[in-house]
């Protein structure tokens, strides 16, 4: 006969005990999941009594000096280099992708492709992770509405694109870092034009300081 292990209350902790520990790193308690180390705190004065248990949202505790597009003492090298994300459909977008590069049509180097299967599959938590882990912009690249693989997963990607936009204007940063455009598979020059264009948007805003 199997029966459940019952949980000893000395490793259960109730609301008083996580308010009882008010000293604790926020890094613990990242609004993403993923390797510690790869999470740097951007709700840096986030409480305990904030945590996942208590209730919470993504703005409470937010310190809108941790992560700006102008922090002090952090011009432009004249070297430096914008790092960029391209989330791009594996049915249009990357397929786009490629033809440029059949069609030999250069875009910008400063630009890393990657490759999901939708649109759709592109989280909020996923593109908060990219730029708390560096990247200047971030651009989704998708299939044109009507013509989604999955019917509908380029509608969840503009909703979800909008909700991140409301964050970052609440955290301080420019919105155009963040960029959603629709491209078909036989849209090679599209693609290359609408890199370049995100590229040159990046560049003149600097980099994205407090990372």
């Amino acid at each position: 006969m199997f029966y459940r292990r019952p949980i000893e209350s000395a490793n259960v902790l109730t609301t008083e005990d996580r308010l009882a520990r008010g000293n604790q790193t926020s890094i613990d308690r990242s609004p993403w999941t993923g390797p510690k180390h790869l999470c740097k705190p951007i709700f840096a004065t986030t409480k305990v009594g904030q945590i996942p248990g208590v209730q919470m949202s993504l703005t409470d505790g937010l310190d809108p000096t941790a992560l700006s597009d102008q922090p002090s003492g952090c011009a432009a090298a004249p070297d430096w280099k914008p790092r960029i994300i391209a989330f791009c459909c594996n049915w249009c977008a990357y397929a786009g992708a490629d033809l440029a590069g059949v069609s030999r049509r250069q875009y910008s180097s400063e630009v890393k492709i990657l490759r999901v299967m939708c649109s759709g599959r592109v989280s909020p938590g996923m593109v908060l992770k990219s730029f708390a882990s560096g990247a200047d912009g971030i651009i989704v690249l998708g299939c044109h509405p009507g013509d989604c693989h999955y019917q509908i997963g380029n509608r969840y990607t503009e909703k979800r694109v909008d909700q991140v936009r409301e964050l970052l204007e609440l955290a301080g940063i420019d919105n155009s870092r963040l960029r959603l455009e629709w491209i078909s598979a036989a849209e090679g020059e599209k693609f290359g034009r609408t890199i370049d264009e995100l590229v040159k948007t990046i560049r003149t805003l600097g980099p994205l300081g407090g990372i």
